[in-house]
This record gives structure tokens, C-alpha cells and sequence, in this order.
């Protein structure tokens, strides 16, 4: 199973983003080729005469769904349109953390990983040991700079090797791929399905029926990609929601006990690291 994985926005007290969120879109291998070929076949038949930009090119949501794009040009709505169309059939499932934007930095360092990342590795890891427990899934991450990929990968092979809950995720390979978006349709698809939730919660559209042609499209297309969640259930009357809210207060501020003093901490990657509360998509 590949577990592509982007972001929209970032949780930073000086992002534009009240709502930032990571999304995993799980495809099976056989599926990839499949993907690409439709891909590349939506791009020629609704974008193939026009001139686009390089973040247009690379399939960047911020660039291909933004209001103009869906309300003026009637190439690139065709293309969205005809892209959740196919997207809606095609077999694929969706987690993703929503994320309250912080007021103050989380805490960035080595040997940590982020409370989201660990939320959604949790979600994937769930999703194979139920649906899928003879696989593993190869989470793809958009790469970036040399720098932060090589730190990144450190916090999440530290997390999966040296923590008692990194350890118990059977089904996840231990090791980060890092991926060039322009080239890996499985990324742009999670960017995509990325950007429409964080706006599907910043502007509550999934609260009530809208009048804005554009927040209603977004908002059709929110539930498309709802439509591919699983939730869990945890057995006490509550649930695992595939697609589940994170408060500010469940980042990890200040830094941790060093892991390697503390390999079985009953938190998630670290000592004092944040426990998880079901919460409602």
C-alpha cells in the first residue's frame, strides 16, 4: 500500500492558515499506474491548450482550485470537476488530522516527532491491520530541501525504532520516502484533498448548505473526499474518526526527556507528548 502524504498549510502561529492540515491518501500499488495514466489524461483533455504556471503544472491545489480558477476559467472547473468525478470511484482511502493553528511554536527538534504526524501514522496503521493485514504501507512524503527531509527522516525512524507506540505500528514501514510533487500524482491528489478540508473547516461549510458557488464546490468536493475515510470503532462508545480534529493544546510545546532514557513512555514518541481525544469530523 502507498500512503502518499502532504499538507495544507502549516501549524504556525504566523501562518495565514487558521486550519492547517495532513492528509494521507492510501492507494494500493496495483492502483499507482492506473492513477498516473488518469491523471495525465484529465490534464490533456481540459488543460492541454493552456499556458500554466509551474505550481500549475505541478498540480498544486493553491494554484488549480483557487476561486478564480473555478469561477472564471471554465477549462481549469471542467478539470476539477472531472477530477473529483473520477476521484469519487477510484479506490483509494483518506485520513487526516485537522489542526487548530497554535498560538505559540510547536516544539521542533531531533528525536521528536510531530503529535500530527504521529495521529495520522496511527490512522494508517489502524486501517491496515483491519483492512489490509498481510501489508504494509510505504508512507511518501512531498519532498523538500536535503536538510529538513534528512532531519525528518530522523524523527520518524527514532519514533518508529525507539517508542513503545512507533514499535507496535506493524504495518507501517519504518522509513520515510520523499518524493519530487511534480512527479508523483499521489501526492498532488492528497495536496488536493488537503486543501478543499482545511477549507471545508475554515469556512465551516460542513455545517450547513452555502450560497458562494465557489465554497460550494469546495464544499461538494469536501465531502467526496469525506466519503473516503474510515472511522474505527474503539469499542467504549466512542470512535477513531479517520478525518479528526486536533486542538492547539494537544502540540508538544517544550522539549521532551531524550527517547533513548525512555523507550517504553506511555505517550505517543515521547514523555509529556500529548494524548489523543476522538473528535468528530
Amino acid at each position: 500500500m502507498l500512503a502518499y502524504i502532504d499538507e495544507s498549510g502549516h501549524p504556525r502561529p504566523s501562518d495565514s492558515t487558521t486550519r492547517p492540515v495532513i492528509l494521507a491518501v492510501c492507494v494500493r500499488e496495483q492502483g499507482a499506474g492506473r492513477l498516473t495514466r488518469a491523471l495525465f489524461s484529465l490534464r490533456r483533455t481540459h488543460l492541454g491548450g493552456l499556458t500554466l504556471t509551474k505550481e500549475e503544472r505541478e498540480g498544486k491545489a493553491i494554484a488549480l482550485l483557487d476561486r478564480r480558477s473555478l469561477t472564471k476559467l471554465p477549462s481549469k472547473r471542467e478539470y476539477a470537476e472531472s477530477l473529483f468525478a473520477w476521484l469519487r470511484d477510484f479506490d483509494l482511502k483518506v485520513f487526516a488530522m485537522v489542526m487548530e493553528r497554535p498560538q505559540h511554536q510547536p516544539y521542533e527538534g531531533p528525536d521528536f516527532l510531530n503529535t500530527q504526524h504521529r495521529w495520522l501514522l496511527e490512522r494508517i496503521d489502524r486501517f491496515m491491520e483491519r483492512e489490509h493485514p498481510d501489508q504494509m504501507a510505504i508512507p511518501i512524503f512531498d519532498g523538500q530541501d536535503p536538510t529538513n527531509n534528512e532531519r525528518f527522516s530522523d524523527c520518524f525512524s527514532n519514533f518508529m525504532a525507539r517508542t513503545r507506540i512507533g514499535r507496535s505500528m506493524q504495518h507501517i514501514v519504518p522509513s520515510p520516502l520523499f518524493v519530487d510533487s511534480s512527479l508523483t500524482p499521489g501526492i498532488q491528489i492528497a495536496d488536493v484533498f488537503a486543501y478543499v478540508t482545511r477549507l471545508n473547516y475554515e469556512q465551516k461549510l460542513h455545517l450547513g448548505a452555502v450560497s458562494d458557488p465557489y465554497l460550494s464546490a469546495v464544499r461538494r468536493y469536501a465531502a467526496i473526499v469525506r466519503d473516503k475515510t474510515i472511522n474505527y470503532d474503539r469499542g467504549n462508545g466512542q470512535f477513531w474518526y479517520g478525518i479528526s480534529t486536533m486542538d492547539a493544546n494537544k502540540f508538544q510545546y517544550e522539549a521532551p526527556e531524550p527517547l533513548a532514557t525512555d523507550e517504553d513512555a506511555e505517550e505517543e514518541g515521547a514523555v509529556g507528548a500529548s494524548k489523543e481525544t476522538s473528535t468528530s469530523t
